[in-house]
C-alpha cells in the first residue's frame, strides 16, 4: 500500500514584486497567505503549488516574470488543460486548497471553479480549507 500524497495549493496574489526578470513564484507573490500555506506544506513534507490567474496551477519554484492578471470566469477553461497536466505530473492523490471565503471575496469564485475542474479532470480529490487555517475549517467540494 502506498502512502497518500498531498499537494498544498492556494491562489496567487495581486501584490507582486515588480523586480525585472524571473523570480520563483513563491518569491514573486507578496502574500502572507502564500507564505503561510508554503510553511504548512513544508511542515507536512508535501509539495506546494500556486493557482495563477495567468499560468494556471504552477509549482512554487517555477520562475515567472511580473504580470497583472486576475483569473476571470471567461478564462477558467483556458488554464484547465495545462493545470491538469501539471497536477498529473505531481502524482498527488489529494489537493488541499487554502482560500478565503468566496462569500466575502466573490472575485475568488473563478479560482474555486478552476481548482474544482482541474481536480475532477485529473482524478484527484479536493479538500477546501479556509484561510487563515484553524483546527476545524475543513470542507470538501
Amino acid at each position: 500500500m502506498s502512502l497518500s500524497t498531498e499537494l498544498y495549493v492556494t491562489y496567487c496574489s495581486k501584490e507582486k514584486l515588480t523586480t525585472p526578470g524571473l523570480l520563483p513564484a513563491v518569491e514573486r507573490y507578496k502574500s502572507e497567505r502564500i507564505n503561510q500555506v508554503a510553511r504548512l506544506a513544508r511542515q507536512a513534507q508535501s509539495d506546494f503549488a500556486i493557482l495563477s490567474g495567468k499560468f494556471g496551477l504552477i509549482d512554487q519554484r517555477r520562475e515567472i516574470a511580473y504580470y497583472d492578471q486576475l483569473l476571470t470566469a471567461d478564462r477558467v477553461e483556458e488554464i484547465i488543460p495545462r493545470s491538469v497536466d501539471f497536477l498529473q505530473q505531481q502524482q498527488s492523490d489529494r489537493v488541499l486548497f487554502y482560500s478565503r471565503s468566496v462569500s466575502t471575496y466573490p472575485q475568488l469564485q473563478p479560482y474555486h471553479r478552476a481548482i474544482q475542474l482541474i481536480c475532477q479532470q485529473a482524478g484527484v480529490s479536493l479538500v477546501k480549507r479556509f484561510y487563515p487555517p484553524s483546527g476545524d475549517d475543513q470542507s470538501t467540494g
